[in-house]
């Protein structure tokens, strides 16, 4: 039934739906470890900026995690009952309709639902009510799971449930099925439906409101949307450079950061105040409320393939299988530097050693290479010689030596 959809399109995390957040939140979370893992690779002077965020997002992703499972924990016995009661009026129309005492026969006196006597004119009156007649499909625009079920809530007049809507379904509660709507019409919610005005006697003797007041659809609704407010009060993964930077030049007011900072510092406590601040200062840079830090400059060079669009991009924006390539070819680049540890001198041929150092983009290699060094401020080339290395380059020059 199009109710049923709906309620699993929405819970699922089906389009537009807030319950979507929980499970891809904490995939990109233990995606954006990966991210930092790589950064690590790439930037080797910055393994301690590098290693808080990936605690920190550690940190998240467990966080995540956990209110998934609040979630789900909550959210299959609400989703369940609200289910359960969207037992919707075409199972009931068409149950009514199964009801003869001899098949084929729908005459007043073999039949529940009876008009003209045999099954294809029952079958035509009652086209209206079966099907998606009294629920609406699963919208993109349904924000949540209460708001997909509020929509399975109204009322239809006479003439929308006879002329409309083609179901001419008992005109009298005293009387068998005829052949015009109820002058009352229509009205339900969650697939319940009344053409009473009136409150209908239960076979215990209790008494049940006319549908559109009825106090469980309202609860059910109550229900889903805290349950609604419990999944939207997750905090999405940064995606790329820029929201990481507004992360970090908030730190100082961020519990998780200064969670991950104790961590990593291997603190007893954690700080706060001016102690905080200085561990801020140490991982990422005196100026990080500016976002403006070396640390945050190199981070932002950091780039890997994107297999789809064959272009080196923001590693935060990559997907996890392009991270775990990316991770892959620097350990086999790594691991084949370790076996054959390059130097400016052995490489030279026809190149100088600040030409053979320019040629060099990561900075794990730069740094590893013997004699050169990696500059993340410097614009154009970032991997020169070093220093000392220049001056005994130019000092062999001035003695006519090579």
């Amino acid at each position: 039934s199009n109710v049923h959809e709906a309620l699993l399109h929405v819970f699922k995390g089906g389009q537009g739906g807030n319950s979507k957040t929980k499970v891809p939140t904490a995939k990109r979370l233990r995606r954006l470890h990966n991210a930092f893992l790589l950064a690590s690779l790439k930037l080797s002077n910055y393994t301690a900026p590098i290693t808080a965020l990936m605690t920190y997002a550690n940190i998240k992703a467990a966080a995540a995690e956990a209110r998934l499972r609040e979630q789900i924990n909550a959210g299959i016995p609400a989703l369940a009952k609200a289910t359960y009661i969207t037992g919707h009026i075409d199972d009931f129309v068409q149950a009514l309709e199964a009801m003869v005492q001899t098949p084929g026969n729908h005459n007043s006196a073999h039949a529940c639902l009876h008009g003209g006597g045999a099954d294809p004119a029952v079958a035509n009156s009652i086209a209206g009510c079966r099907s998606t007649s009294f629920t609406t499909a699963a919208e993109a625009t349904k924000t949540s799971m209460s708001e997909a079920l509020n929509g399975q809530t109204g009322t239809l007049s006479a003439r929308d449930i006879q002329t409309t809507r083609g179901c001419a379904f008992t005109a009298s509660h005293n009387a068998k099925f005829t052949t015009t709507a109820h002058a009352n019409g229509v009205t339900f919610g969650l697939g319940m439906f009344t053409t009473s005005t009136n409150e209908l006697d239960t076979a215990a003797g209790g008494k049940t409101k006319r549908l559109a007041s009825l106090s469980f659809v309202a609860t059910e609704l109550e229900n889903l949307k805290k349950l609604d407010a419990a999944t939207a009060a997750v905090t999405p993964a940064p995606d790329n450079f820029d929201t990481l930077k507004e992360i970090i030049k908030a730190a100082d007011s961020d519990d998780d950061m200064a969670e991950a900072l104790r961590i990593v510092n291997k603190a007893e406590e954690r700080k706060t105040g001016d102690d905080l601040e200085k561990q801020i200062k140490t991982a990422y840079g005196e100026s990080y409320k500016t976002g403006e830090t070396p640390f945050l400059a190199a981070l932002k060079q950091a780039k890997a393939e994107n297999s789809a669009t064959k272009k080196q991009e923001d590693i935060l924006t990559l997907t996890a299988e392009d991270l775990t390539a990316a991770i892959s070819q620097m350990l086999q680049a790594l691991l084949s530097q370790a076996n054959a540890k390059p130097t400016c001198e052995n490489q030279m041929g026809p190149q100088n050693p600040e030409e053979v150092c320019n040629q060099i983009e990561e900075q794990t290699t730069c740094n590893r290479t013997e004699n050169c060094h990696y500059d993340s401020t410097k614009d154009g080339k970032k991997c020169t010689l070093k220093k000392e290395a220049k001056e005994n380059q130019e000092t062999r020059g001035k003695d006519g030596k090579t």
